[in-house]
């Protein structure tokens, strides 16, 4: 179902600078993926949406897991069924990190 989400949203036009937009709206498609940032409703309305409002909130759309460990960043853009072949890789690079299990 797609849906149309309400909040201060900080999000980015171009790579190299945020914006932030108070009281603003965020197109999010049935596949889960923004297809839209707009001041005002009308411009993202779709009748099948369902409005979400997050009132004084912060909005962050499109970002991911930031949690992320230096010897994780190498492994950045593998996907999953990938990662699984490199478990004893991953786990040397934790005990570097100073990790247990």
């Amino acid at each position: 179902m797609k849906k149309i989400y309400k909040a201060h949203i900080l999000y980015t036009k171009e790579r190299s600078r945020f914006e932030v937009l108070e009281n603003g709206y965020v197109a999010v498609g049935a596949d889960g993926r923004v297809t839209g940032v707009a001041a005002d409703v009308a411009s993202l309305a779709d009748e099948d949406a369902e409005v979400v409002d997050f009132g004084d909130r912060l909005l962050i759309p499109a970002m991911n897991d930031l949690h992320v460990h230096a010897a994780q960043y190498r492994n950045q853009g593998i996907s999953a069924g990938d990662r699984k072949s490199q478990n004893q890789k991953e786990l040397k690079n934790y005990k570097i990190e100073g990790l247990k299990n």
